[in-house]
Formats: C-alpha cells, structure tokens, sequence
C-alpha cells in the first residue's frame, strides 16, 4: 500500500534498478542486489526499527538473514536523515561459547556514561546492535540460557548491573537490538519465550529461481557486455546462472548431512563464491565458450567437490557436472571440457633486470588457465628454492605430486578472494601446514602462527590477534595459520568465529588505540575512498575493519579423528560459514611412491636396482593395505584405526633409520671379519716366511752347535791352562803387593827426603831475588873484583857448565887458592843482561840437569873457607846470594840422588 496514493503497489515496482559497476568497481564483500524478498523484508524491518521495536529474522542456512539485516542498518545509518539523528549500528556474533560476561562486555565497550548511572553510545549517538546467531548460546543444566537473559534484560528492563561495582544498576538509552537466527530443530537452540516475545519475527525463505537470475545473472549480464565478447561466450553466460542453480540444487538434494558429513551445508553463499572466482578471471584470457565453461566448472569444483569427504561423493559431483553441461550445453561441450581444466594465478614471471639480477617489478598475479600440471609443479618448484634460499631457519622440502600441487592452487585462490578464508580438513601429516606456507608465500603473503605453550592463554591469543590486526590494517597481506591442536581454550574460538562473521572482535582495541588506528587510517581513507570520504571516527573505523577483513586471511587446519572438528563447527558456525573448505584425502599410490622415493633419494641401500625400486613399491603397499584393513576392522568393530600420511613417512623413516643401524652394524662385523681374514693370510705368509727363515736358521744352529761343541773343548782346555795362569798371576800379584806397599813407603821417603830441599831452594830464590841489577853492574864496574866473588862466579859457571881456565893454584894472603876463570866465563857471565833470569830458570827447570860429575867439580869451592855467605856480604853486599844459590843446588842434587832410585823403583 502506497501510503501517498493510498493505492495498490507490486513489490516489482519498489525493486530499485542496479547498474553494473564495471570489473574494477565490482565488490563481493559490499556487493548487494536487490530482491523482491529483500525489499519487502526491508520495508518490513524499517515499519519496526523506526517504532523502536526488537526485530528478529528468521530462516534456514544461506537465506540471507544476515546480508539482509547488514544491507538494510547500513542504508539507514547512511542516508542524510541518519546523519542528522547521528544513526550508528554494530554487530555481534553469537556463538555456542558466548557467555553473558563476553556480550555484555561487548555491550559496554560500545556505550559511555551519560549522567550518573545512565549510559548511551558513544558520541551521544543512537545505536543499533545486530545480534547474529541468537540461538547458538548454550542452554545450561535448568534450561535457560543465561546470555539470551542478559539480552532479554536490555530490551526488557533498558539496563543491566554492573560487574565490576556489585549491585550498580546502568540504565541504557539510546540503544536497539535486532537479531537474526536459524530455525530451531535439527540440532539447533531456541531462544527463550520471554525474550522471544519481544522481537517482531520474520521468516525468510529460500529465494526462488527468479530471484537467484535476478541476483547473480545481472552480474553475468553486466560482465559479459556485448562489446566485450563473442556473441558464443555471451550464449553461454546466460546459462551460467541456470546451470550453478541447477547443480547447486542437485547436490543439495543428493548429498545431505549426515554424522560423517555434518558440513554437507551448500547455501547462497557458495553460489556467491562460484560467481566471484568466474569474476577474477581478466577478459582477455576467456578467448571463448570454452574457457568460460571450464572456468565455471572449475570454479564450481573448487567450492562444491573440494568439501566432500569421500570418493563416492567426488564421483557423485563430477557426474553431475557433466550431466547440467550436457542438458543446457550439448553432448558436444560436454566432451570438450571432460577433461579438468586448473586455473592459478603464479604463473607469470616478474620482470628481472638482466644486468643487475635484481627483480624490477614482481609478478603479475593473473587467474588464468595452467594447460597442466607439470607447468604449475615447475613454478611452484621454483617458488620453494627461492623460499628456502631465503630463509635458512626453516625450509621446506615437499614432495609435489598431483594432489599437492591441486591444495597449494586451491590455498592461493582462496588467498587471492578479499576476505577469503580456508578451512584444510585432513588427518595428521598431509601437508596441511607446509602447503598453506609454501602458498602464502607464493602469493606474497606473511604467515604467522601462534607458538602455544604451557603459560599461553587467552590474553597472549589477542595479543598476537591484534598485533595483526595492525599489520593487515596498513595494508599487508597476512595468512594468520591456527591448527586444532593450538587452541587451548574453546574461547579462542569464539573470537575466530566473531572476526570470521563480522570481522571484528569487540573490546579487542582500547579507546586509545582506536584513536591512534583512525588517526593513521585518515591518510589513507583519503587516497583510496576520495568520493565517499567521511572524516569520521565511525567511518575511518569502519575502513580499518575492512581493510584488515580483506587482508587477513584465516587458515584453519583441523584433523577429522575425533570430536573436536564436529564440535568447533557445531558450537561456531562462522568456521564454516566464513571459510572455503578443502578436504585432504588420503595419499594416492602415485603420492606414496614418490614420497619413498624421496626420503630414500641418497640413501645407501646396498641391492639391485630392481630390488631397490621395489621397496618403495612394498611401502606404498604396505601402507594402502593399512589402510584397507583399518577399514575392515571398522566395518567388524566399529571401531576407527588411523593410518596417516604421518604414520606413513613415520613409516619410511623407521625403515631407514634401521636400515641404516644395521647397515652399520653388519658393515662393522664385516669389517671386523674381513680384518680378521687379511690377519690370518698375512699371518700364514708370516709363517711361510718365518719357516723358510727356520730351516734356514735351523742349519746355521746344527752349524753353530758343532762350533759350540768344538769351542766348549778348547773352553775346558783353556780352562786349566787359566786356572794355572790364575795361580801365576795370584802369586805375581802377591809380589806386586809388596812392591807397590814397598814403592808407596820409597814414594812417601822421596818425598820426605825431597821435602829436606825445598828449604835450599827457597833460600837460593831468596838470594836471588834480593839480588838486584844494579849490584850486578856494580861487580862489573869491578876492575878487580874481590876473590870470593870470582870464586862464587866459578861455582855458577860449573853448574851451568860453562868453560872454566885450567885448575891452577895461587897463593891469597899466605893460603892456597884454586885460580879463578873470571876472565874466561866470570867476566862475561855477569855482563849478561838476563844473567838473573837464567839463575832463576836454572834452578826451576834444569837443576835435575846436575849430575856428579859437577858436583865433583865444585866440592873444592865449597869446601873452602872463605867460600860461605858472610864472607861474600862482607865482600859483595847482595852478591852473596848467589853463594847461597850455589850451595843449594849442591845440596838438591845429592839430595834428588838418593831420590831418583826411589822415585824410579
């Protein structure tokens, strides 16, 4: 009813025309086209929300319950009258997890305090806050559910107490609740009665085909222009939406949850994924109908089949591929595009300097198709190098069969959706983790992953979360990787399920960092959003969250043994409604074998070739075998036995690493062995030798023996001519006692008798040193010198047997006197220089020299009587000396006379 004409309207006509955007402005995340459903459930929304009334939307999975609540509170919230009335709304994800303490902290982070104990939004704005999910809080043990109480609450009594002041009541104002849920049953809450009667509930069904033409044709139609196509690829783009309605409902139909299957769930939302994938493709790499089939099945596949958990539902889907292309596209096409047809986006090679090296501009990131998959295992080959040559802490060595080279391109499609986000289903050791790190990288994204240990917990989860929140915030792309083994706390997930429904955590930033984030987000907002610029905190807000949904993207990697994966999809529907599911079936025998090969690649197996390429055959056996009887004892037992890609490289390197132990050990003990056989060869030829060596030494002894022999005779003989000999010398040695005894008394004798001379000849050295030269000179002066010094001087000429005058006698004072040979030696003795010199080394040297002769000689000199030393002083003075000196040696030499035989004997 036209309220201005008062008349009759069709809901066709309030149906407001949408244009396409063209490729560059067309945006999945923000996209919505309008409906019949939407507008009259627009209209029906807005006749409550303008009255202040709870409105609730109701409806089974993929109906659009949230789209359209989210559609309507932003149309409002941005039109001038909002503006004026400073209109703002949040939103807020329920989840299983969700306690009363979590909403109404969520709550509060959105209000301030007004005056005294009342509270509104922030900025004196008037709030709506959208509760998505309502249902999906737990029912505690007496049936309620204490979270949907504290909603009933606010709406019912306009307030709540305080938690942290006990017994402060806050009255709220300015604030409106609206809601959206999922029909009770089937596993699925109901909220309570009390608080179910304050909403004004709709329902919303299904849209029907039309509405599914009118929403996802008028893309294909705005997409594929006739100016931009062959008319035979704009044939085929009008049946693309028929064709996805078409086996979207055929596979609703034929594959249906069950216990085994319970994410068996296909709503609108995968049909809005085939749509965007099909949009990512450039227009110059859909040449014709062809590729537009294949991109759309491909497409399709990537959302429909990669879910399916078993074979028989892969063969199932693909069955009913062909059969949708063959009823709207002929037998022909269906032919054509039998065959699976990839579409990547690293395949271009970036533009390299060919001088320096150096990378000038990275590659572009194209959707087009690969041809096969040996082209995309090369790229992505090449991608690994350069990772591990870049990092050298953590590398990674992937074995790239077929079916790892299909998860890495679905991980990067997802990479390449804004908000895209993957859920990897596979048990332990299927790669999930290196894969979704190896396709991070190739797409440029930064992968983090929280360390979890003992002490970590909830803060130290949204400490790391909003760390990255600020790093997707300025722009990096980032793949925030979370395992089901990592979260420690179910509550973690409930801040996962409220960043992937709504892409914000409440309370997740201070007011402080909200003003610090909007701050820096201004410049940006600027140059990106110049028409539709609000400098507004709400509005730079609300860039930022959009920024960091389209940036960062979640990884989750769970294992379907056991409940948790059943329970985290139960309890929060974000994680399947929010993620892009990719199932990871177990390796195929080609996988297997290429694994062995692998970690077997270099390793020392000591056999045949053909023995050696068997083992990793047996391998690949002996794990498929596993896995079949782990089936049959589930059939018998009921009971689940695992066997994984981890169990199997387990498998691979327990072999190897026994194999290698006891390959040592048996290469120890035949080396021991064989040391032992070179030992015992050496040691023959040693006794070879050595007999030789005895044989020939053995002749030498009979030799040496009769030697012996003969010796040992002539030995006995010597033996008594020694023992008579020994006597002879006993006895020769008896007289030789005696007379060494006899020789040391004459020795001691000579020496005593030696001793008596010593004083002779110390006073003859006196005498001549006390004798000087000048007294010399002066008897030389002498023309005739006194008798007793010639006399003296004839004494000294016949010690050192100089010539002496024929003995003559004369007569002296009336006595007789020997003549004198002063002329003949005396004179001249004296006139000798070293005449001193040579007395002295006389009596040093050669006074041995005397014999008897002379001293026959001089025995007349020195018995006269004149001839004594003070007859010469009184004659000479000093000169006297040498009548001492002669008198001395006289006196040695008949002293050394009775010396000498001693000293001789």
């Amino acid at each position: 009813l036209d309220v201005q004409t008062g008349e009759w309207r069709h809901w066709n006509e309030a149906i407001a025309e949408w244009v396409y955007p063209g490729d560059a402005g067309l945006e999945f995340t923000t996209l919505f086209i309008p409906t019949l459903d939407s507008v009259r459930t627009h209209f029906l929304i807005d006749c409550n929300w303008r009255k202040g009334h709870a409105v609730l939307l109701l409806g089974g999975s993929g109906t659009a319950k949230t789209v359209t609540m989210e559609m309507y509170l932003t149309q409002r919230t941005s039109d001038f009258d909002a503006e004026a009335e400073n209109l703002r709304w949040t939103k807020n994800n329920f989840s299983s997890a969700t306690t009363p303490g979590i909403f109404q902290a969520a709550l509060e982070d959105c209000l301030e305090k007004r005056m005294g104990w009342t509270y509104g939004p922030k900025r004196n704005a008037k709030l709506t806050m959208f509760i998505d999910d309502m249902n999906m809080p737990e029912i505690n043990d007496w049936g309620d559910q204490p979270t949907n109480e504290i909603v009933r609450q606010v709406i019912e009594m306009c307030g709540l107490y305080s938690l942290t002041k006990v017994g402060e009541w806050k009255r709220i104002i300015d604030l409106q609740l609206v809601g959206a849920m999922s029909h009770p049953g089937g596993g699925r809450n109901d909220i309570p009665h009390r608080l179910k009667r304050h909403y004004a509930a709709f329902n919303m069904p299904l849209p029907s085909d039309t509405a599914l033409q009118q929403i996802y044709g008028v893309i294909f139609q705005g997409r594929f222009a006739p100016e931009k196509y062959a008319p035979p690829v704009i044939e085929v783009a009008a049946l693309l939406t028929p064709m996805l309605v078409e086996l979207w409902r055929e596979i609703q139909s034929k594959m249906l949850p069950t216990p085994a299957k319970f994410h068996y769930f296909f709503n609108l939302r995968d049909l809005t994924r085939v749509t965007q994938g099909i949009m990512m493709v450039p227009h110059e790499v859909i040449a014709d109908e062809q590729v537009l089939v294949a991109l759309w099945k491909h497409e399709s596949t990537r959302i429909f089949s990669d879910k399916l958990n078993t074979v028989q539902d892969k063969v199932g889907y693909d069955a009913a591929v062909q059969q949708v292309i063959r009823r709207f596209l002929g037998e022909d096409m269906s032919n054509r595009t039998q065959a699976n047809e990839y579409f990547v986006h690293f395949l271009r090679e970036p533009r390299i300097d060919p001088e320096s090296g150096e990378e000038l501009e990275p590659a572009v990131l194209l959707y087009e198709p690969c041809g096969s998959i040996a082209v995309v295992r090369d790229r992505i080959t090449n991608h690994m190098k350069v990772l591990n040559t870049s990092n050298k802490t953590e590398k990674i060595r992937l074995v790239l069969f077929d079916a790892a080279v299909k998860h890495i391109m679905r991980i990067t499609r997802v990479f390449a959706l804004p908000r895209g986000n993957v859920l990897l289903v596979g048990v332990g050791g299927s790669g999930k983790q290196s894969l979704t790190r190896l396709a991070a990288f190739i797409f440029g994204l930064e992968t983090f992953q929280i360390t979890p240990s003992e002490s970590y917990c909830l803060q130290y989860f949204l400490d790391d979360l909003r760390q990255q929140y600020q790093i997707a915030g300025m722009g990096k792309k980032v793949a925030f990787m979370i395992t089901d083994h990592e979260m420690k706390h179910e509550s973690f997930f409930e801040y996962i399920n409220n960043v992937l429904a709504a892409g914000e955590v409440p309370g997740l930033f201070s007011a402080e960092d909200r003003d610090q984030i909007c701050n820096e987000m201004r410049a940006l907002a600027k140059t990106e959003r110049v028409r539709e610029f609000t400098d507004t905190e709400d509005y730079l807000w609300k860039f930022f969250v959009n920024r960091v949904w389209d940036n960062l993207h979640f990884v989750l990697c769970f294992s379907p043994v056991g409940n948790t994966f059943r329970s985290c999809a139960r309890k929060f529907p974000g994680i399947l409604s929010g993620c892009i599911i990719n199932w990871f079936f177990p390796w195929p025998h080609t996988a297997l074998l290429e694994v062995a090969h692998n970690l077997m690649q270099g390793f020392p197996l000591e056999a045949e070739a053909r023995v050696a390429a068997g083992v990793g055959k047996l391998m690949a056996s002996m794990h498929e075998t596993m896995i079949s009887v782990a089936e049959d004892y589930f059939q018998r037992f009921r009971r689940h036995v695992y066997a994984t890609p981890k169990s199997y490289l387990s498998f691979v390197e327990l072999y190897c690493r026994i194999y290698r132990d006891k390959h040592e050990r048996i290469r120890s003990l035949a080396d021991n062995v064989s040391g032992g056989l070179q030992k015992l060869e050496q040691a023959s030829k040693d006794v070879r030798y050595m007999t030789k060596d005895l044989n020939t030494k053995e002749a030498k002894l009979h030799e040496a023996a009769r030697e012996t022999d003969r010796l040992l005779i002539e030995i006995a003989d010597s033996t008594a001519d020694a023992e008579r000999k020994k006597a002879e010398v006993m006895s020769v040695k008896d007289i030789l006692s005696e007379e060494q005894a006899k020789v040391a008394r004459g020795t001691e004798e000579a020496k005593a008798d030696l001793a008596k001379a010593q004083p002779a000849l110390e006073e003859a050295r006196n005498a001549l040193d006390a004798i000087t030269p000048q007294d010399m000179k002066t008897i030389k002066a002498m023309p005739k010198p006194p008798d007793i010094v010639k006399q003296i001087l004839d004494g000294v000429c016949i010690l050192l047997q100089l010539p002496l005058a024929p003995v003559s006698t004369q007569s002296v004072h009336g006595r007789p006197m020997i003549g004198d040979s002063w002329r003949v030696s005396g004179a001249g003795l004296v006139a000798r220089i070293d005449f001193l010199k040579m007395l002295t080394d006389f009596a040093s040297e050669s006074k041995d020299n005397i014999n008897e002769e002379t001293c026959e000689l001089l025995l007349p000199y020195l018995n006269m009587e004149d001839f004594t030393v003070q007859r010469a002083r009184q004659a000479s003075g000093n000169v006297a000396g040498l009548c001492t000196w002669v008198r001395a040696m006289f006196t040695y030499h008949n002293i050394a006379k009775v010396v000498e035989p001693k000293r001789a004997a």
